[in-house]
Parts: structure tokens; sequence; C-alpha cells
């Protein structure tokens, strides 16, 4: 005789929840990237420039943990004042190619970081600034 459990059908994540979850894995793997390159730089510069160094040396990268990692963080109510609406839209596909243009960019800056291209510390720290400024 079949046990019940047997017979009972796993339940498959609704689409949305699907897309989440890639969301959330293609996040990681950005955020697992820039850590690399960050440290690949602090190789680079720690006996080079310690400005540089200081620039480098921030928090460990990670991801927020906010609504479904799509909704910016709830902040404290504002002083009541006269407020004009606005409508916000969010999109899984926007942000799907968003995540994919960032990790293209990482891509492009940690190839730099490794290749034999020339360019001097100072231009792959400001780069990797700029990466870290796109996704705040």
């Amino acid at each position: 005789m079949l046990a019940l459990s047997a017979m009972t059908p796993v339940p498959q994540p609704l689409p949305w929840e699907q897309k989440l979850n890639q969301l959330q894995q293609q996040r990681d793997i950005l955020v697992t990237r820039l850590e690399e390159m960050r440290s690949a730089l602090v190789q680079r510069v720690q006996h080079e420039d310690a400005a540089l160094l200081a620039r480098l040396s921030v928090a460990p990268l990670k991801p927020r943990h906010t609504g479904y990692g799509l909704l910016p963080p709830i902040l404290e109510n504002a002083p009541v004042v006269s407020v004009q609406p606005k409508q916000t839209f969010y999109s899984l596909k926007w942000l799907q190619g968003r995540l994919d243009e960032e990790l293209v960019s990482v891509d492009q800056q940690a190839y730099q970081l490794t290749g034999t291209t020339d360019l001097d510390s100072l231009a792959l720290v400001n780069g990797f600034e700029q990466l870290l400024k796109k996704l705040l």
C-alpha cells in the first residue's frame, strides 16, 4: 500500500516566485564578483598607494534585504507637508536586464584588472567605485 505522502504532488513555485529566485541568484553572483574584484584591487594597490587602499577598505558588500529585494528601505515618516503623489512601477524584466548589465560591467572591469592592460590603479579604483554607486 502506498503512503499518502508519496501520492501528494510537490507544490511548484509560482512563476513570480521563480523569477524572484532567479533575480536573487543574479544579485548574489554580482555581489560575489564585486567582492572578488575588490580583493584583487586591494592586492594590487596595497603596496602602491595608501589613499587608494583606504578607498577600498569598505565594509564587505552585502545585498540589501528589503521587500523581496526590490523595494527601497522603509524610512521614518517625514514631517507632514504637502507632497505631490507619484506613481512608481516595478518591473522584474527591467530589474533582470539591469542586473545583466551590471554583471557585464563588473566582468569588463575585472578583465581590465587581470588583463594586460596598462590602466593605472587610480582608474581601476574609480571604476570600481562607480560600479558600487550604480548599485546603491
